[in-house]
């Protein structure tokens, strides 16, 4: 099976279903837990460990669920959110 090398919103959605890639590999959250809205780059060679290599975007806007509950008044991450967002790109 040919991997694609990118993703949009769509696609990842349908990771989280178990539909993009087949019910028996690893899924993505499902919004609005999914904090990446685009895979540009994904590889499977790679990185510091030649593991792999992932370079991914997410879109911020007012409307998207951290900025209310998870930012202080400067647009910073507090406490534990800040944290669970650093490691779910590290999942990746």
């Amino acid at each position: 099976m040919n991997q694609k090398n990118n993703y949009n919103e769509k696609e990842l959605e349908k990771s989280g279903n178990g539909t993009l890639l087949g019910s028996d590999t690893g899924k993505l959250p499902l919004p609005p837990m999914l904090m990446v809205s685009r895979i540009n780059e994904i590889f499977s060679t790679g990185g510091k460990y030649n593991k792999g290599r992932v370079k991914a975007e997410l879109d911020i806007n007012e409307d998207y669920w951290l900025v209310g509950y998870g930012m202080d008044d400067k647009g910073l991450l507090r406490g534990m959110n800040s944290i669970g967002y650093i490691e779910q790109i590290k999942m990746l």
